[in-house]
């Protein structure tokens, strides 16, 4: 039994998903650089950040990992470095794009993004 709650909250507090879990609760809570984000505009952030920084990342890892034998948990130091470095880039582009995107007038946003991903 304490190893299914152990399965599961180490799934739900996956470092991939703790991105998506703080924009899903920050663009819900009644804040006001979350209320005047457009409904449509915020389902757009959600799916760009589910995409970049949980979905791409996954795959690219599982195709470029494909030879390894411990996916899920590496054990030696060097097996790391790939996942690490492709989930790096990919919490860039993602950074970048909240940037660029100006027009959906989502600039309070992003700035929270860039100070949160910073520090």
């Amino acid at each position: 039994m304490e190893i299914k709650i152990a399965r599961t909250v180490s799934i739900v507090f996956n470092p991939l998903l703790i991105t998506t879990w703080f924009f899903l609760v920050s663009l819900n809570l009644p804040f006001h650089f979350s209320m005047i984000i457009p409904e449509n505009a915020r389902w757009m952030i959600i799916g760009l950040i589910i995409i970049t920084t949980f979905v791409v990342p996954l795959l690219l890892t599982s195709i470029f990992s494909f030879g390894m034998k411990k996916l899920s948990k590496p054990d030696e130091r060097e097996e790391r470095y790939l996942p690490l470095a492709i989930a790096v880039i990919f919490y860039f582009l993602t950074y970048y794009l909240l940037k660029v995107f100006t027009w959906l007038r989502w600039a309070p946003f992003s700035g929270l993004f860039s100070g949160w991903l910073l520090r």
